[in-house]
């Protein structure tokens, strides 16, 4: 107790590594993650000390640290102490009351207050290994959606052999089944058609085409801020939701149809419209493979469009740019020549087959999107 008995104060104190001075700042900062060298990667959203940080604040409280590199840390918590009566009908019950009822297993004023949720409410599958940011995003989505939450892609399809969301919302990284390997079980199957958010703190370039190709239909990177998330869930829901409304299953086309070479997976959240004019853009690109000559003007002119226009629909549909969408083609036709042909091309030869005029951006080019340099595929 403190101030003649008028706050409460806890101190957690640890004997740890410490938190850097440059750190120290920003450890209740929403997403903050250090950026020193030496510190060794552990996992965590930078989620849980902020979300304590507003929990002390909103019972007129405080949270606050003190760090030595080296030695430790202690974390204080202060705040007022006060009377509490909740009101249970007529009823009113102070604190001992309340916790001889708890401990009898009585309905609690809060089990009596919870309301069933809203069966009109569309139903969100949350797949998110990280404690915190699950029950961050629970509070956050539950204000608007039935949100059924798990902690990773296995517990996903369980999940989904017993009931259809209507739209999922998934974390990358996770253990036992991650969320690349969850998204190609989901749009290889029956429930392809649920569309599917990717939420993650992995920007990469490299990451956000691997789930294009495999079908997402939408890719948030974290830090993010709740209204664009709820903006974006509401689009792919509406857009679902239009689609079941006016698009009549014999008007569906057969994938073949539209791309007969599919090396970016057309999202199927997208309209036939879309997937036709995908699949008409990598013909294109496909056509012109051994062009080095071959501009964005060239393609854009292919497609009907200006320049301006082509960019401006092509990152709608794909969020790409269209040298970003031709190198990607570009480089997965690479790996498929080299896989079939080991040995058989030089890395100059094979640059030029596929439209890139530098054989050494070529190989960087080729080593940051596979791993690997060309010479090394087997």
């Amino acid at each position: 107790m403190l101030e003649g008995e008028t706050h409460i104060q806890i101190e957690v104190e640890d004997t740890g590594r410490g938190i850097h001075p440059d750190d120290l700042p920003h450890v209740f900062d929403r997403y903050f993650q250090t950026q020193q060298a030496e510190t060794a990667y552990e996992g965590g959203s930078g989620v849980g000390l902020a979300l304590a940080k507003e929990a002390s604040k909103a019972m007129g409280g405080s949270l606050n640290v003190h760090s030595k590199l080296g030695q430790g840390s202690t974390f204080t918590l202060q705040f007022p102490k006060r009377e509490t009566t909740l009101e249970v009908g007529d009823a009113t019950i102070g604190f001992e009351e309340l916790t001889d009822q708890l401990e009898e297993g009585a309905e609690t004023p809060i089990q009596l207050a919870k309301q069933a949720p809203n069966e009109r409410m569309a139903q969100l599958l949350l797949v998110e290994d990280n404690e915190d940011l699950r029950l961050y995003l629970t509070q956050v989505l539950g204000l608007h959606y039935q949100v059924t939450a798990v902690a990773n892609g296995q517990e996903a399809q369980l999940h989904l052999a017993e009931f259809t969301p209507n739209l999922i919302i998934s974390d990358i990284m996770m253990p036992q089944v991650d969320g690349f390997q969850l998204l190609e079980w989901l749009k290889s199957g029956p429930l392809s058609s649920i569309p599917i958010i990717m939420l993650t703190a992995r920007a990469d370039l490299d990451d956000r085409l691997r789930a294009l190709r495999k079908g997402v239909d939408d890719y948030l990177v974290k830090p993010f801020v709740e209204p664009e998330l709820l903006a974006r869930i509401q689009n792919l829901l509406q857009r679902q939701e239009f689609r079941r409304s006016f698009i009549a299953p014999e008007e569906a086309i057969e994938e073949e149809e539209i791309a007969v070479v599919s090396r970016i997976k057309i999202p199927p959240a997208l309209t036939q419209s879309e997937k036709l004019w995908l699949g008409r853009l990598e013909e294109l690109v496909l056509t012109s493979l051994g062009n080095v000559d071959y501009t964005v003007n060239d393609l854009a002119k292919g497609m009907l469009m200006s320049r301006s226009a082509f960019y401006n629909e092509l990152g709608r549909v794909l969020g790409l740019t269209p040298n970003e969408y031709i190198n990607e083609i570009r480089l997965q036709k690479a790996m498929e020549i080299l896989k079939a042909n080991p040995g058989l091309y030089t890395v100059k030869e094979m640059s030029g087959m596929v439209g890139f005029r530098d054989e050494r951006y070529f190989s960087r080019q080729f080593k940051q999107r596979f791993g690997i340099l060309p010479s090394q595929v087997r």
